[in-house]
């Protein structure tokens, strides 16, 4: 993702009754500093670690 607010626009776009059935399908990839500006919930940075890492082939 590129620019300041992609997230919180994806989001908000996921939340309109047009694409309702897809916010459960829809999988946010990004760095976990990005998404550290959007949540302080400890486990949702921990699991993006985890899950880049993971992606680069790393445990």
């Amino acid at each position: 993702m590129e620019g300041p607010y992609n997230y919180p626009d994806i989001d908000k776009l996921l939340t309109e009754p047009e694409f309702i059935d897809m916010n459960k399908k829809v999988v946010i990839t990004a760095e976990p500093n990005y998404l550290a500006r959007f949540t302080s919930t400890n486990q949702v940075i921990s699991y993006q670690r985890r899950f880049m890492n993971a992606a680069k082939g790393q445990s």
